[in-house]
């Protein structure tokens, strides 16, 4: 099953009210990984800049992060 559909990640998704598209490009940067981003989708830029103001608790980047 993909990282996204995850429990975890549907938990965290409605926890901070953000996608978990959003919610992966959080973690990823908290990694130092600077995520790419390529949409024709007006609506999927939004979303993905609004990323780069999601803050995760330390916690939960953990949670993540052992799923991988």
């Amino acid at each position: 099953i993909s990282l996204l559909y995850r429990p975890l990640m549907q938990q965290l998704s409605r926890k901070y009210r953000h996608t978990p598209e959003q919610l992966f490009f959080s973690f990823v940067r908290s990694l130092g990984i600077t995520p790419l981003t390529g949409s024709s989708s007006p609506v999927h830029l939004q979303q993905d800049l609004a990323a780069l103001s999601l803050h995760m608790d330390t916690a939960d980047l953990q949670a993540l992060n052992e799923l991988l």
